[in-house]
């Protein structure tokens, strides 16, 4: 039974700053469901505003919360970006679509990047929180998802949102299941329970049928095989997560080579053996490479430019409506041209050593949003558009942790409890 500390942490955390801004993250996969219809005002709305007056009481009266130079350094960049994306409104041909993501981009996109930068990043207390919230919400969409596929034969209405945006949250619930199952100690029970529940997150993404998370949630572990065996002091250190991945990874081949037999398959499966079986790779993906394909034309017609924010669907189109590449580089490289796409690189490169450093220390938290990172970038190169993928942007702004409490050991502050190099 929990203690009343434990209750206490767990009822701070439901009503908490990371709450507010979780439900506001989040808000597109579930603000849709007709359960929630009665609700006045839009979900992203309600709880962006909720979660900038929570923002503003950490700030003025609660904690005084002061501004890290790293994160200064950091909002800049992306201001820049905004910046510039905003200029491009004087040379787009576009109006309408135009202005509605030049409008998020400053607003929806921003808060995001300096929330998750100033305020999740600021302690370990905040990020483990808003951590444990995105499993939490994440296994909410899991039960909802169940229900969804025994009374409806699938998985394309959970919570009023789509597939795609579904396996997107419950990916991300894996990738931090994952970790602490691999790396922190804890009784059998709780390895048990934590078991259960990433399996039963992993059947639900397998049945859902989105590819691209799929594969970006086995790419995103690539970091732990890579940091985990490599030459150290002259002798080769093989961290024991590694054999775990190695021997899951095996079971989980043999196991899928069973249901491919028995032709049973998920559907996930089934749709990326779509790819090798249909000519053109099917309809989905052949459209997505015809707009790649059209995308790096629109580029080279104004390379250092672009064409301006919201310019992609008039050019493909000829209509102003909502359309994009499904690709962020080629989305921003056809609209923002070459000095959009090394503005966006600068935000990466900004943390990208820290990460590299802490990584090699194979520090727990490091790890994590690197994977985190990999899993929404994979994402956002074959779905949505710039502001859809501002989960990719809340997991950029919070990897500033790192850059803030590295040296000083705090990111590492559960490594004793982490399994050692074998």
């Amino acid at each position: 039974m929990l203690n009343l500390n434990g209750m206490r942490r767990i009822l701070n955390g439901l009503l908490s700053f990371e709450m507010c801004f979780t439900l506001f993250l989040f808000a597109g996969s579930y603000k849709a469901n007709p359960s929630l219809a009665w609700f006045p005002i839009d979900f992203t709305l309600f709880f962006f505003g909720l979660s900038i007056f929570s923002g503003l009481n950490i700030f003025i009266w609660k904690e005084k919360l002061k501004v890290n130079i790293k994160d200064l350094k950091f909002i800049l960049l992306f201001s820049v970006f905004a910046g510039y994306v905003l200029l491009t409104l004087l040379w787009t041909p576009g109006t309408v679509y135009a202005r509605e993501k030049v409008f998020f981009v400053c607003t929806i996109l921003s808060w995001t990047i300096a929330a998750t930068t100033i305020i999740i990043s600021s302690t370990l207390e905040r990020l483990k929180r808003f951590l444990f919230l995105c499993v939490l919400f994440g296994t909410w969409m899991s039960v909802e998802g169940l229900f969804v596929n025994v009374n409806k034969g699938g998985f394309t209405d959970v919570l009023g949102g789509n597939y795609i945006e579904f396996s997107r949250v419950l990916g991300l619930a894996a990738i931090i299941l994952t970790y602490i199952l691999l790396f922190i100690k804890r009784n059998k029970w709780t390895k048990f329970f934590i078991a259960f529940l990433l399996l039963f997150m992993l059947f639900n993404i397998l049945n859902a049928g989105a590819r691209g998370p799929l594969l970006a949630l086995i790419i995103s572990l690539f970091p732990i095989l890579f940091y985990g065996s490599f030459i150290r002091n002259r002798s080769f250190k093989l961290h024991v997560s590694v054999i775990y991945v190695a021997a899951a990874s095996f079971i989980g081949m043999l196991y899928i080579g069973l249901l491919y037999f028995t032709n049973n398959l998920p559907t996930a499966l089934l749709r990326i053996m779509v790819i090798f079986q249909e000519q053109g790779m099917g309809a989905s993906a052949a459209t997505r490479l015809e707009y790649y394909n059209q995308s790096l034309l629109y580029w080279k017609e104004n390379l250092l430019f672009g064409n301006g924010i919201g310019a992609w669907p008039l050019l493909h189109d000829g209509m102003d409506i909502k359309n994009y590449p499904h690709n962020i580089i080629l989305e921003l490289g056809s609209e923002l041209g070459l000095i959009g796409i090394i503005l966006f690189v600068f935000l990466h490169l900004y943390i990208i050593r820290d990460l590299h450093a802490a990584n090699k220390s194979f520090s727990f938290f490091s790890l994590l949003l690197t994977s985190i990172l990999i899993f929404y970038f994979i994402n956002s190169l074959i779905s949505g558009d710039i502001n859809e993928n501002r989960y990719y942007f809340a997991f950029l702004g919070v990897s500033i942790f790192v850059m803030k409490n590295f040296k000083q050991k705090v990111i590492i502050e559960n490594q004793n409890n982490m399994r050692e190099f074998q």
